[in-house]
């Protein structure tokens, strides 16, 4: 990344800052084992997708929106044969994963306080309110932030919004995420600056090409893990 004038780095947090979507593809596992007596399995997922997708506008992100979505394909695919033990299963299955500890990435904690030496830092995470601020409390990484952002979506115009309430320029900001799709090309788009790390998992939602991140020249880096910030020129 040729230098530039960064003001403000922006992190994004599911599967960049601790570990996330391992734990919804073990929950789909089950999910596609509890159906399976009555469906393929390739369907399952596919129709969990596509319903995922559906619900995106009035349910958003986040694990409740998953449980309902998990439910709404069982009945469905099942013709309603499924059985209140088995959907029980789900609820209990999507509660679990709503419990479960949060687990911060080896090499978070001291690259943040490296970060901080240097930059104003942001958080900057998508999905529901009361779930994400208890995944960043339990995280033990909340006082690292200077500005902590739980937002609906993560496109072009929330990224609009947020530089013009941080009153800092496109050009002057840095987003760090793991999500082509929501963390950095609509940084890019805007005229900031991103740099990518990718996760051990991805949904299948927030994937597309990494060709079109080329056009963009030193705004866009991507590296290996969060350390590498460290040694990295911004």
């Amino acid at each position: 990344m040729q230098k530039v004038n960064i003001s403000l780095v922006a992190f994004d947090a599911d599967d960049t800052l601790w570990d996330n979507e391992p734990k919804y593809k073990k929950a789909e596992k089950f999910f596609v084992e509890i159906l399976s007596k009555y469906v393929d399995e390739k369907v399952i997922s596919d129709e969990l997708l596509k319903t995922e997708i559906q619900n995106l506008p009035i349910c958003g992100y986040g694990t409740k929106s998953f449980c309902m979505s998990m439910m709404e394909t069982a009945m469905r695919i099942t013709d309603f044969r499924i059985s209140t033990k088995e959907l029980s299963k789900i609820y209990d299955l999507a509660k679990s994963l709503l419990k479960h500890p949060v687990e911060v990435y080896e090499g978070v904690a001291e690259t943040l306080e490296y970060m901080a030496k240097k930059y104003p830092l942001a958080l900057i995470t998508k999905g529901d309110t009361l779930e994400q601020e208890r995944k960043l409390l339990g995280s033990g990484l909340m006082a690292k932030f200077d500005f902590i952002e739980i937002v609906n979506e993560k496109d072009e115009k929330t990224y609009s919004d947020l530089i013009r309430k941080f009153r800092v320029q496109p050009s002057n900001f840095l987003m760090i995420g793991n999500s082509p799709k929501s963390d950095i090309l609509p940084v890019l788009k805007i005229g900031g600056n991103a740099v990518y790390i990718p996760s051990a998992e991805l949904w299948t939602h927030e994937s597309t090409d990494e060709a079109k991140f080329n056009s963009f020249g030193s705004c866009y880096r991507k590296i290996d893990k969060i350390r590498d910030l460290m040694t990295l020129t911004i």
